[in-house]
């Protein structure tokens, strides 16, 4: 069985989205993301759902582009209530301008991403 995360982004970070999938899949993960699984006839809500649904993990792209996105929003609340672990990946905003309940989570800065691959690492090594 393999550690499984959903990447939630916004169209406009897809190369930070891209970048960070391939970091996690260099350790081991297995990816899941809406841009990379929707296929043809499939929404973006239906598809989150159910990658959501599968992935042990959600990992929150969040960057000047994204930081007041509705749809990373709804994400957000799937994840909390399917009941799934959210790593905040934070590019180019400081603490202050993240919205008030990503202030208070644990969350990866993206240049500091290398110093957490070993820790994601043992995660996926576990399951």
């Amino acid at each position: 069985m393999s550690y499984k995360v959903f990447i939630s982004s916004t169209f406009k970070d897809v190369a930070v989205a891209k970048e960070l999938a391939d970091k996690l899949e260099e350790v081991g993960v297995k990816v899941y993301s809406v841009e990379r699984n929707a296929q043809g006839g499939d929404t973006i809500i239906t598809k989150a759902k159910q990658t959501l649904s599968n992935a042990d993990e959600v990992f929150l792209i969040v960057t000047n582009n994204s930081v007041d996105s509705q749809g990373l929003a709804s994400e957000m609340g799937l994840a909390f209530s399917l009941h799934k672990p959210i790593t905040p990946v934070v590019k180019g905003l400081k603490k202050h301008e993240l919205p008030p309940m990503l202030q208070h989570m644990k969350y990866i800065k993206f240049e500091e991403l290398p110093k957490h691959l070993s820790l994601i690492a043992k995660r996926a090594n576990a399951a």
